[in-house]
Parts: C-alpha cells; structure tokens; sequence
C-alpha cells in the first residue's frame, strides 16, 4: 500500500494533526533520521494489542467483586463541541 499526500507533501505534522496525513508523518520521522526497521509490522501490532489486553485483564481480575461490577458498567461517550 503506498501512501500519498492529498497535499502535495506539505502537512503540518504536530500533536494534533498527525493522524491526518500518514504520508507526511513517515516522511517527517525519515527526514529526523528514523530507521525503516523501527516501524512495527502487522504481527508485532497485533502482539502488541495482545499484551496491552492481557495486562488490563490481569488488573480486572484483581478487582474486588463491588470494583468489578462498575468496570462491567456501560461507558457513556460524549461528543466534544465544536465551534
């Protein structure tokens, strides 16, 4: 999958926009001298995912049972404002 800017290359890349142009991202971490083998690959994604979800299934099951009742509770989602 090759990656391109809508943009012609020319994003912004901060905190707040750097999910908007993948392309300008990797393109910012080569330009500070970012190795290609330090982006993880498909497989090491999902183990990550694994690994974060095996320790938060450890801290559950440490709960008491009254703490384990109010994590099975539904999270309400708000929409922030926008203006």
């Amino acid at each position: 999958s090759q990656l391109r800017c809508r943009y012609l290359g020319s994003c912004i890349i901060n905190n707040n926009t750097r999910r908007q142009c993948a392309y300008c991202r990797l393109k910012k971490c080569f330009d500070i001298k970012m190795r290609k083998d330090w982006i993880r690959t498909k497989e090491e994604k999902q183990l990550r995912q694994l690994i974060k979800l095996s320790k938060e299934q450890k801290k559950i099951n440490n709960l008491t049972n009254h703490q384990q009742s109010l994590v099975n509770l539904p999270i309400i989602v708000r929409k922030k404002k926008t203006f």
